[in-house]
């Protein structure tokens, strides 16, 4: 235990434990050092106030903390529904998952428009090759009809020096 949670205890009333029903000192919340330990690793404080959440809070499927409806603004008829979803998420981790969807559409979208890109260079690459192709088996290939800049061809300079 903390020299913190060792002062809370300290000046804790000999009450019994809200959760697991411990008949000796309590802290403010009514919890006895052990239910407190277990409560912190459990995440069952509210994210907001830091106070042990019992009945009257939701947990966020986001963060993993506990929040009590008052501290997330909820009344009772909205908290009704709360707890009735399958998921649910704290106004902190709305809003980083509202950051993190508009940045995956951003993404999606540039994936989208990268893979245009990519259509459209492939379809590129495959007329660029072709006329690659072309100019080489050009260039490769022997001249058969005559030259008028007087250089000699390959079969030229071969006719000649078998010839001599």
């Amino acid at each position: 235990m903390s020299s913190e949670e060792n002062r809370n205890m300290r000046g804790a009333k000999k009450k019994e434990c809200k959760r697991c029903g411990f008949n000796g000192k309590v802290n403010d919340d009514k919890l006895c050092g052990k239910c407190e330990d277990d409560v912190r690793a459990k995440k069952e404080l509210c994210g907001f106030c830091e106070r042990w959440v019992d009945d009257d809070g939701v947990g966020c499927d986001g963060c993993g903390f506990w929040y009590h409806r008052e501290c997330e603004g909820m009344d009772q008829r909205v908290f009704e529904v709360v707890k009735s979803l399958e998921t649910w998420f704290c106004k902190s981790s709305s809003r980083k998952a509202k950051k993190n969807m508009e940045k995956q559409h951003k993404l999606k979208q540039e994936n989208s428009k990268m893979k245009d890109e990519l259509k459209t260079l492939g379809d590129n690459t495959a007329a660029i090759c072709q006329r690659l192709e072309n100019i080489e088996c050009k260039l490769n290939r022997p001249r058969l009809t005559p030259n008028v800049s007087g250089e000699k061809n390959q079969n030229e300079g071969e006719k000649e020096k078998r010839m001599k």
